[in-house]
């Protein structure tokens, strides 16, 4: 047998080792324990991007469908989607459309110029009703634009047909207060070349900006 000397008797073992118990962690273990959890903290694994995959919905059939999308869309509560195209329709004049679930489209309001409207630039806005509310670029009275009103049933209305001295060739969107005022911008003798619409704060002022006129 090989000799172990005092290795084999068992009084030579630690009292860790004749209890089970193991050592506690070194200054070692816990500087790299440390520096593990430093680590994740400063720099966190990134979240792996959710893929995202493209479907269109509807592809216009121009002239009749429009064309030339200068405005976003929304979303009523139902999922159908509306908006405007600038120009085509029957005379090119544009189109305020509807976009059902299933990807079909229904041409609301096709323009006809003046005294209707015409080149809408901007997404209509609806109420609770139902309503459509919008502007457009051109056409109304005076051809210097108009603001237009769709009911549920198709049905157009020109609301106001702006003459220079009250503004012109408004380019955005309307919002609708709790009264169902309507509120937009089109710049004056204060300011100038509005490029944005406006907001509403609870109290009911409005604010915008201009990229011109002022001080």
């Amino acid at each position: 047998m090989p000799r172990c000397g005092d290795r084999c008797d068992p009084r030579w073992r630690t009292r860790s080792h004749r209890t089970g118990r193991r050592r506690p962690p070194s200054a070692l273990h816990w500087s790299l324990l440390f520096a593990v959890v430093l680590s994740i903290l400063l720099f966190p694994p990134r979240p792996t991007k959710a893929q995202t995959t493209e479907i269109v919905l509807h592809s216009f059939d121009a002239p009749k469908g429009g064309y030339n999308a200068d405005s976003g869309v929304f979303r009523d509560q139902a999922g159908s989607l509306y908006g405007t195209m600038e120009q085509g329709g029957s005379i090119g004049a544009g189109v305020v459309f509807k976009i059902n679930r299933d990807g079909s489209e229904i041409v609301l309001h096709d323009f006809r110029g003046s005294p209707d409207g015409a080149d809408p630039e901007s997404s209509p806005v609806m109420d609770a009703s139902g309503n459509l509310y919008g502007t457009t670029g051109l056409g109304g009275a005076y051809n210097r634009g108009a603001v237009y009103k769709i009911d549920p049933a198709g049905n157009e209305t020109i609301l106001h047909s702006f003459d220079v001295s009250d503004g012109e060739e408004p380019q955005y969107g309307l919002i609708v207060d709790s009264a169902g005022e309507l509120h937009s911008f089109t710049g004056g003798a204060d300011g100038g070349s509005p490029e944005s619409g406006v907001i509403r704060d609870p109290v009911g002022n409005l604010y915008g900006s201009t990229p011109l006129g002022g001080l």
